[in-house]
């Protein structure tokens, strides 16, 4: 048997016992290689089984399965018409703006500290000095960079999730079933008894 596997560019075909492998043999697996290289030994025994009876004996019928085989990936090319894309709030665009901002500034990383910095006096050095001027620059960037810019964090991420929320829920194809009940009360209990069971 040949070693055909390909995932890349193969259908993905039913997985039974109908279709079950070493179907080909000889010199139809060669022609089958041949007619159609980029499926897997599974698509062509589902091809023998739907368009010959089964066993693969003859030019015509690998000829035919491969021509199944390039309708099924036509089918499968077809795609759906896209939904309407929908922009984004302003809201949204605001934030990220905001967001964006603080991430430019986020390269300046922590405050520097130079212990020689502090002096007090021409040639002098203050260590004390340079510590308390240390604290004070470092206590705002916390106030004045980061926090907020986890704050603008938090809130951009909370509404770019709010917002593919209601992309996906644009695109929902379903409907709400309707309950058969009347009272949720009765559905309720009757559910809860048998999760808690």
């Amino acid at each position: 048997m040949a070693d055909n596997y390909n995932p890349s560019g193969s259908l993905q075909f039913e997985r039974t016992d109908k279709h079950r492998l070493g179907r080909i043999k000889g010199k139809w697996e060669d022609a089958m290689m041949a007619e159609i290289p980029e499926a897997n030994e599974r698509a062509w025994n589902q091809g023998a089984e739907e368009v010959t009876d089964g066993q693969v004996d003859s030019d015509a019928e690998v000829r035919a399965i491969g021509d199944w085989y390039r309708s099924k990936l036509k089918e499968g090319d077809e795609e759906p018409a896209p939904a309407p894309q929908r922009e984004p709030s302003q809201e949204l665009l605001d934030v990220r703006q905001e967001w964006d901002h603080f991430e430019g500034r986020r390269g300046e990383g922590s405050i520097h500290y130079d212990p020689t910095s502090g002096e007090t006096g021409p040639g002098i050095v203050d260590g004390v000095g340079a510590a308390a001027d240390y604290g004070n620059r470092a206590t705002d960037d916390y106030h004045n960079r980061f926090i907020p810019h986890l704050n603008a964090q938090a809130n951009l991420e909370a509404l770019e999730i709010g917002d593919a929320g209601s992309r996906h829920l644009d695109r929902f194809e379903g409907a709400v079933p309707e309950l058969a009940s009347g009272d949720i009360k009765d559905l309720y209990n009757y559910y809860s008894k048998k999760i808690t069971a």
